[in-house]
């Protein structure tokens, strides 16, 4: 008789039970080994926690697709452990595809509210005395697989418990994200949490053991939450805008089981110990992730006004648990200040109050993980100083044991990291009392007695009052650019490290016979005299635009000459200031600012280095020595500090393509703010006549094209209010015409000339693609201005937001074509959409500006965000190569369907290159290419033509995970790409079908129903699926919760929110690919 022996396991993630082992027999019974035991195996793996866009669900985070299981004796030799008695060569790996004895039995997934995922597995093994059993589940297989590569074959290939506990994987994609599948290991463990297990077997006996294998998973999961208050009651308008967030040293490898565990560690940790407790050898690899916006952003309004209030994001990553570089003896918060202290070095040419750079950090280790995190602080004092900074913050990870010298990270660890961002204070410490008070936390500080003017990208205008009191002989300048970062010292005539400063020119308005409460009218490029400079020429000739170093010098000369400044003061102020219309440069470079200041050698390429960077900053400055002691840089050269009467901080341009990747020639980019008058509709305009662009071939696709038909050729000052920042004059009122207000008069002229026309509308599938990369995006410059699924909900009336294009709709009386941002990127007519019940009558609409073409050549488009290539075989590669890395999943899908998602889950993004099957499929099991027609009869499809009456087509929500009707490795698009695919492939390289041996009937008088063959019977199939649900599907206005998911109709181009639950349709399957 054989001896049953009923092995329970938990297979535990996320947290430890305590399963009990009992053993009936192990102190009664004499142990004999080596006798043939069958085994059943149980597991139980833990639920999980709340999400934010790019955390996984439980379901995923706790699933097991595969698992192999070891049994070693007592010497560590590896006990041959196999599917059955009979089978010797099958050793024990089973999945739970598998339908055979090689499946894993009962599986129940968890639901993350307490439900563990169950499941068991059946083994035979001989009878061992104090084994150890180890069990790693998802290895890499078809259709399963991890960030990490590790397959069967590996795991057969062990022969010792020494060789698995220093066997290391790695990670083929270099990634903080995961998709569907996480990888396990862990050891089976009795109550006392001795790792050493009888399996005991005696002929004729019965054995029950129950015991528990402790499944972790390898990755260890970070959620950061940054969260900002008032350090002062005195202080008002207090915003922290989060930007962008790194991962910096994250290991690109790790054990497969736990260090620690294996070498039996006892101390608290590898700071106690004299080594590193995770891999590091020589040819260990660290990576540092993409920069990142902010996930989850959380804001409060007050008197209308947004104030942000922080934001969050989680990532995974391998354990990390190094020992550290020099031990912090400090404690409390005076050691854990240290733990981003970096060692000193000399510098050469120092800025004013810098004494040396940072190096190395002192006390932690190279390959620590630590965080770069950025973001925009400002507030007013209580004595209406305002106080701005441009932030930066090196968080190490660890400190979890409260020792500085903790810097561990954990596999299986869940760690939350609460940074609360409370005032500027540290920053001007670290610059006014030139000590470190908090090494890591760097900015740029700025108090401002006056304005401080938040500009877009593109062409604009301020307006200035400089009093003559404010101007004295320290008065000075300062700028930060992707160029040059300085303050140039008054008198300096070489600029040295402040040469891009050329990027604002200066219309005194009295020269102009302009009012102090108006704008002057930009005069034309041929009045700014670069060579031109007051204190060395007569300033009665002073030219109508000056840079800011000519300013200053010339407002200081004039001074000398009549302390009230008289001359210069504009009509109807009641104070004796000087009125000064700022002409503000888009932020975009054609010339190299400092080796080409006089412009003779374009290069269209620097777009490289200016789009997609940090805000631009000019400061006109009175120094305060009572706050600064006269330095404006903290000794490591990191933080600044000035006093500026006038301050002007500009956006870069905005991308969805990588402008990191040099081999790019060109692009085009967007602003951020859709700026305009107060006209109660939050900027919204009517459309706009959009139907001379109807003879552009591209009208699709080239915005410039379509802007250029109807706005060369008119007259600056009849669409646009001259002496307003943002007015357009009555019938020039409209999205149309909007984007000209982003443009200049640069020939002074008066017309608008094709040249001058840099800043256009957008076309449709321009939008479109604004969707597809809205990831690189920070919050301000996406479609839609609410976050839905992180509970940023619009407010009543303010759901529907659509977007104007410059695309005119042949079939809609040219109107324009537009874009349901509510719904992700959903196309539509203007007719419908305008309907007072649904968008009403005013539009968002976005401006947008090429990169790297010539200005002289409209029909010129960029290149394309996605490439497409022909396999020959009926498929397609979708190559995305060239957009913004932000905008891409990192994980590979390694053969597996993706977890579900709504339109802004991270999971709704596409990999850098994915596969299009030829094939369609439907929803039903076989799931074959097989359909039945509407007479009754099956036929298989050819590629010619399809039918419109397929019996397997399937709803959306028969689509959606776990079901999978592709075939292997393939999945079900997600709504990116799914997009992608219905925007790049042609009518043509979609599948059509036809039967050829399909039948009609036909009725016949007094001979009933004939049959005869027609070949062309069938019809095109016409609307496709994808994955993706939608957010506020059960929410106001959706509350019927029959809008579940997206579609595309293949006859009409229209991609959609499901209308029903009635509207089946087909899948077109995709893959990734590297």
């Amino acid at each position: 008789m054989r001896k049953i022996i009923r092995y329970t396991a938990m297979l535990a993630a996320g947290m430890v039970f305590l399963g009990g082992c009992t053993f009936d027999e192990r102190l009664t019974a004499p142990f004999k080994e080596g006798v043939p035991v069958n085994v059943v195996l149980g597991y139980e793996v833990a639920g999980e926690i709340p999400l934010t866009r790019a955390e996984q669900e439980p379901e995923y985070e706790n699933a097991v697709d595969n698992i192999y299981v070891f049994v070693f004796d007592a010497g560590g030799n590896r006990v041959r452990t196999t599917v059955n008695a009979d089978s010797d060569s099958t050793l024990a790996f089973f999945s739970r595809t598998q339908q055979d004895e090689s499946g894993i039995e009962n599986y129940h997934p968890g639901d993350g509210t307490g439900n563990l995922t169950t499941g068991s597995v059946r083994f035979s093994v001989p009878s061992v005395q104090s084994a150890t059993i180890v069990g790693i589940a998802n290895l890499t297989a078809p259709g399963t697989g991890t960030a990490f590569e590790v397959t069967k074959d590996d795991m057969d290939k062990i022969t010792t418990l020494d060789e698995l506990e220093s066997f290391v994987m790695y990670m083929p994609n270099h990634s903080v994200e995961r998709n569907a599948l996480f990888m396990m290991t862990g050891y089976a463990v009795d109550d006392s949490g001795d790792k050493s297990i009888d399996i005991a077997g005696t002929e004729g006996g019965t054995t029950e053991l129950g015991c528990s294998i402790q499944l972790t998973r390898v990755d260890a999961k970070v959620v950061v939450n940054v969260t900002s208050r008032e350090g002062d009651g005195t202080w008002s308008n207090f915003s922290f805008e989060p930007k962008t967030w790194r991962v910096m040293r994250v290991p690109a490898q790790t054990y497969l089981l736990p260090y620690d565990e294996a070498n039996d560690k006892t101390e608290e940790g590898p700071w106690r110990d004299g080594s590193h407790w995770d891999y590091s050898g020589s040819d260990a690899e660290y990576f540092d992730s993409q920069e990142r916006p902010f996930e989850q952003m959380t804001d409060k309004e007050v008197d209308n006004t947004k104030y942000y209030t922080g934001g969050s994001f989680v990532f995974y990553m391998p354990e990390n648990r190094k020992r550290f570089r020099r031990e912090i003896t400090e404690t409390g918060d005076d050691g854990y200040a240290l733990r981003e202290e970096s060692d000193q070095k000399p510098v050469q040419n120092p800025k004013p109050g810098q004494d040396y750079a940072n190096g190395d950090f002192t006390y932690a280790d190279p390959n620590s993980t630590y965080l770069l995190l950025t973001g925009y602080l400002s507030y007013t004092m209580g004595d209406g100083t305002v106080v701005n900074t441009d932030a930066r913050y090196i968080v190490h990870l660890g400190y979890c044991s409260g020792n500085p010298n903790d810097y561990d990270t954990k596999r299986n660890g869940k760690y939350t990291y609460n940074i609360t961002v409370t005032g500027a204070d540290n920053l001007i410490v670290e610059v006014t009392d030139r000590e470190e008070e908090r090494p890591g936390y760097e900015g740029d500080v700025v108090y401002s007695n006056n304005q401080i003017y938040y500009l877009d990208s593109h062409y604009d205008r301020c307006l200035l009052e400089i009093r003559p009191s404010d101007v004295t002989d320290e008065m000075t300048w300062s700028v930060k650019t992707p160029f040059t970062t300085g303050v140039h010292d008054v008198g300096d005539e070489t600029y040295k490290d402040v040469e891009d400063f050329r990027w604002i020119k200066f219309a005194i308005n009295k020269k102009y016979d302009i009012r102090h409460d108006q704008y002057a009218k930009y005069p034309g490029d041929n009045q700014y005299k670069p060579e031109w400079h007051p204190r060395s020429a007569d300033i009665s000739q002073a030219p109508g635009l000056m840079d800011i170093d000519q300013l200053i010098a010339y407002l200081k000369l004039v001074k000398a000459q009549d302390a009230d400044m008289s001359s210069l003061v504009a009509d109807g102020t009641n104070d004796g200031h000087i009125c000064i219309t700022a002409f503000v440069d888009e932020n975009l470079y054609y010339y190299d600012p400092i080796n080409d200041q006089i412009q003779q050698n374009p290069q269209p390429q620097l777009w490289h280095q200016c789009v997609d960077r940090e805000d631009r900053m000019m400061h006109i400055i009175v120094p305060d020595e009572g706050l600064t002691g006269g330095d404006y840089y903290s000794p490591d050269g990191s933080s600044s500090l000035v006093t500026s009467v006038y301050s002007f901080v500009q956006k870069s341009i905005r991308t969805v393509f990588d402008a990191s990747n040099t081999q790019l020639q060109t692009a085009w980019g967007l602003e951020s703010v859709m700026e305009g008058e107060d006209n109660g509709y939050n900027g919204r305009l009517l459309v706009g006549d959009v139907s001379a662009a109807a003879g552009n071939p591209d009208y699709n696709s080239n915005g410039r094209a379509n802007s250029i038909s109807w706005m060369v050729g008119k007259r600056w000052e009849d669409v646009i209010k001259t002496s307003e920042r943002y007015g357009l004059n009555p019938g020039y009122n409209n999205a149309a015409y909007a984007c000209l207000l982003r443009n200049r008069d640069l020939d002074g002229d008066g017309t608008v000339d094709a040249e001058e026309v840099r800043w256009y509308l957008a076309a449709i599938d321009q939008l479109t693609d604004i969707f597809l990369g809205e990831w690189a995006l920070d919050e301000t410059s996406r479609l839609y201005p609410y976050d839905p699924a992180n509970g940023d909900m619009p407010p009543t009336g303010k759901v529907y937001w659509h977007y104007t294009s410059s695309s005119p709709d042949p079939n809609q009386s040219n109107n324009p074509n537009v874009l349901w941002a509510e719904e992700g990127a959903s196309r539509g007519n203007y007719s419908s959409s305008s309907a007072r019940d649904i968008n009403g009558q005013y539009y968002a609409y976005r401006c947008v500006r090429n990169l790297g073409i010539p200005l002289d050549d409209p029909d010129q488009e960029p290149e394309d965000l996605v490439q497409v290539t022909d396999n020959g075989d009926g498929t397609y590669t979708l190559d995305l190569s060239s957009m913004n890395p932000k905008s891409l999943r990192t994980a590979y899908d390694n053969g597996q369907p993706l977890p579900g998602g709504n339109e802004k889950s991270a999971n709704n993004r596409p990999y850098k290159k994915f596969i299009v099957d030829k094939d369609i499929y439907g929803a039903n099991d076989p799931y074959d290419r097989v359909v039945t027609f509407y007479n009754g009869e099956r036929g298989v499809l050819v590629n010619n033509k399809a039918g419109s009456t397929w019996s397997n087509q399937g709803f959306w929500q028969q689509y959606q995970s776990p079901n999978n009707p592709c075939p292997p490795d393939y999945r079900v698009p997600n709504q990116r790409e799914l997009l992608i695919m219905s925007s790049r492939l042609s009518k043509d390289q979609w599948p059509v079908y036809r039967d050829d041996d399909a039948y009609s009937w036909h009725y016949v008088a007094f001979r009933g129903w004939e049959q005869y063959s027609d070949p062309q019977v069938a019809e095109w199939q016409d609307y496709y699926m994808c994955q993706t649900s939608f957010s506020m599907n059960g929410l106001s206005p959706y509350y019927n919760t029959l809008r579940e998911g997206f579609m595309w109709i293949y006859s009409s181009g229209v991609f959609m929110l499901q209308n029903n639950r009635n509207e089946v349709g087909y899948v077109r399957c995709v893959k990734d690919a590297n």
